[in-house]
């Protein structure tokens, strides 16, 4: 998406508010510095390498991906009987 330059420095304190806002709030997607980004129909936010080995949320706008994110980072894994008793 092209930002007009007359709005450049406009778009940059938005963001800024809003990443101090979240910070406030207690984000994990801020604060770790998770990566958002549009993975077919929706967005991704995601951090580590990849889908199968860090944490991801998904949503229809950057904002619900990143709520998902924040509620699948405390979130316990799945316990598998399997691990426990080999």
């Amino acid at each position: 998406m092209n930002i007009p330059d007359y709005l450049h420095d406009r778009v940059a304190q938005l963001i800024s508010i809003e990443a101090e806002n979240a910070l406030v709030k207690g984000s994990w997607f801020v604060i770790l510095g998770a990566r958002i980004f549009r993975d077919g129909n929706e967005w991704c936010a995601l951090f580590g390498e990849d889908l199968q080995t860090g944490v991801s949320g998904f949503g229809k706008s950057p904002l619900k991906a990143m709520q998902a994110f924040d509620k699948a980072w405390v979130e316990e894994l799945p316990f598998s009987t399997k691990e426990c008793c080999e």
